[in-house]
């Protein structure tokens, strides 16, 4: 793997975060603002609307912790590598984090 490949994996994953957190924040805030201006007394629509965001936004705090998560998951992949010669395998190393997965994958290609 080069490490060219490894440093833009690396500034992606801080650009893609850096507009999670953006959404993130815009989210909360209209959820704050349906809260703010309908209270108790929300429309069917502004109900659904709220139900709509709240949703959206435990996906991104899902989504963000993914790549809060990817640095160390990247660090145990290349120790790992490095303790077996480095033998560049994806076979070898199966992970949960979808971050990761889609970098192997670009890497690797789809097997």
């Amino acid at each position: 793997m080069s490490h060219i490949q490894l440093f833009t994996f690396i500034k992606r994953i801080e650009s893609y975060k850096k507009n999670l957190v953006l959404k993130f924040k815009d989210i909360k805030n209209e959820i704050r603002y349906i809260q703010w201006k309908w209270g108790d007394n929300m429309s069917p629509r502004e109900k659904s609307r709220f139900q709509f965001l709240y949703y959206i936004k435990e996906k991104i705090k899902c989504e963000i912790l993914h790549y809060k998560n990817a640095y160390s998951e990247i660090e145990i992949f290349f120790l790992k590598e490095m303790s077996d010669r480095f033998v560049f395998q994806r076979r070898k190393y199966i992970t949960e984090n979808p971050v990761i997965s889609n970098f192997l994958i670009t890497i690797f290609g789809d097997d």
